[in-house]
């Protein structure tokens, strides 16, 4: 229990499954908040050991229905290690934040923004970051849909609040070559909720995000201010993420903005 209380948002745990092997120990992005009473990881089916895992869990558990659900009862342990740290924890330490998920790499902002939402729910409006941008990169529309009703419920609690500038979610959808859902999206242009994520007051872009521009865009909106990006995904795209802070500061310090980028990353 006193590991459990010490967890903070955007941090990861080690999970060893006894049904599988006494010996591996496999790395997870927790996707609940510090102020939620359990844990939570998001596990892709993407290799022999989740694979493994998703069998064992077909094999040995039993439905279970309630109010919240239907869930599945495991009647084997997994054992938990952790949680430690990543650069995520400092995201609250920068006034404007930039967030960077590329297709599962999202889930280390799951947490970080269930948490913003219980904090705006119980009134705590002062926590050091004023604006956080989150760029969400997806091959697969139905990638979105891994914690689109958690983004959701956010987007919905700040216009309650009457707060919507403080979060902008910018979902990229890098591939797009199904005609149906085109022409959904077309029959929909005008529509409150996005026609892929169904996301209140954003649209999904298509093809990948112009990094630099977008950067010093954000300088501008926010002079004299340090901005942090953060990233999780493939290190090929860090590596351009890295290059474009360089150069946007270049561009932003010539146009004496006051404002400067500091790259935070995440690799898997």
């Amino acid at each position: 229990k006193q590991w459990y209380q010490r967890r903070v948002r955007g941090q990861y745990v080690f999970l060893q499954c006894s049904e599988l092997s006494l010996f591996e120990w496999h790395p997870f992005t927790l996707t609940s908040a510090p102020e939620e009473d359990y844990l939570s990881v998001h596990i892709r089916k993407a290799g022999d050991w989740t694979s493994s895992l998703l069998k064992a869990v077909k094999n040995h558990s039993k439905d279970k229905t309630t109010k919240e659900g239907r869930n599945a009862e495991l009647n084997f342990k997994i054992a938990v290690d952790g949680p430690y740290g990543t650069p995520s924890e400092d995201i609250f330490k920068y006034k404007t934040t930039v967030l960077i998920g590329a297709g599962v790499g999202c889930t280390p902002y799951a947490s970080i923004l269930k948490s913003v939402w219980y904090k705006l729910k119980s009134g705590n409006y002062d926590f050091g970051t004023k604006k956080i941008y989150f760029y969400w990169l997806c091959s697969d529309h139905n990638v979105f849909g891994w914690f689109r009703d958690d983004l959701k419920e956010l987007l919905l609690e700040l216009q309650n609040i009457g707060s919507s500038d403080f979060f902008e979610a910018r979902p990229h959808l890098t591939r797009f070559n199904d005609k149906d859902m085109m022409e959904n999206v077309a029959m929909n242009m005008d529509s409150a909720e996005d026609a892929i994520t169904n996301l209140p007051g954003t649209k999904t872009r298509f093809g990948r995000p112009n990094w630099v521009k977008d950067f010093v865009d954000i300088g501008e909106k926010h002079p004299n201010t340090d901005i942090g990006v953060f990233f999780c995904g493939p290190a090929v795209l860090s590596e351009s993420l890295d290059k474009s802070c360089t150069l946007a500061n270049t561009q932003l310090e010539e146009a004496a903005t006051g404002s400067m980028f500091f790259y935070n990353k995440e690799n898997f």
